[in-house]
């Protein structure tokens, strides 16, 4: 069966952050329990252009790969966004780095 999503909003800053700059991060909490999948991206993976028609990947298709695999195993999760990552990006250049992590609450 596949898994239940919640999506916390970002705060929107660039990488070369500056403490100084009058932007701050802000705080979420959000209750966690025993076998909840935290999964933190960049936007990397999402702005890769391929597939058939050369666009972007996007948010809804990122969640609903997340969803569809959520249940497996977090090697299994791992392989299968990989293998999907180079199956859509195909022959086009990567376009940003890319990080995506699954944290299982245990």
């Amino acid at each position: 069966s596949e898994g239940q999503l919640t999506t916390l909003s970002p705060n929107k800053m660039r990488i070369g952050y500056r403490p100084n700059s009058n932007q701050n991060f802000g705080n979420q909490t959000v209750p966690l329990h025993e076998n909840d999948i935290v999964y933190l991206y960049s936007d990397g993976y999402l702005d890769q252009f391929g597939g058939p028609k050369g666009r972007k990947f996007l948010s809804k298709n990122f969640i609903l790969l997340l969803e569809r695999i959520s249940n497996m195993e977090l090697d299994q999760q791992k392989e299968i966004i990989q293998n999907n990552f180079f199956d859509w990006k195909g022959s086009n250049l990567q376009v940003d780095d890319i990080l995506v992590m699954g944290i299982r609450i245990i």
